[in-house]
């Protein structure tokens, strides 16, 4: 009796398992086309040098040019949390990791906006620095989400 007790409660997990995986299949099929990579534009090298030149120089065309390429940079980072929440992708470290991102890219803001005399231009650069460096780091996330996506059809 209990043999045949413990052979209902198996196949009963069988069946969970292969509805899940095909839940699984399933989401990851309606995102397949849509790679996260595509996210970030190739301009976005062009993003941070103008950004710097925002910061170095203290021109207001050039102000105003850097804080434009920096909502750019934002509207991508933003677009990028979306499309990981989107997937059931956004962990708790990629969510910090973001959050740091999207602070560094305020404090970039504040200087270049004149709002908070506390940030100086030096400031400013160290976070730039760190925009650029840890932009790639989420390229490589998205490329892996990419990856698991496309390996599962």
């Amino acid at each position: 009796m209990m043999h045949d007790q413990l052979s209902d409660v198996a196949e009963g997990y069988k069946k969970i398992a292969n509805k899940l995986n095909e839940a699984d299949k399933m989401h990851k099929e309606k995102f397949k086309e849509k790679l996260m990579q595509d996210i970030f534009p190739s301009a976005m090298g062009y993003f941070f040098e103008k950004i710097g030149q925002g910061i170095l120089t203290h021109s207001s065309g050039d102000t105003e040019f850097g804080q434009t390429n920096l909502r750019m940079l934002k509207e991508t980072y933003e677009k990028f949390e979306t499309a990981l929440k989107e997937r059931n992708e956004l962990d708790e470290y990629t969510k910090f990791d973001l959050d740091e991102y999207f602070h560094a890219i305020k404090r970039i803001d504040e200087y270049l906006s004149g709002g908070n005399g506390s940030i100086e231009e030096i400031d400013a650069r160290i976070y730039l620095s760190y925009l650029r460096n840890e932009h790639s780091s989420f390229v490589q996330i998205a490329k892996e989400i990419d990856e698991q996506y496309q390996a599962s059809t």
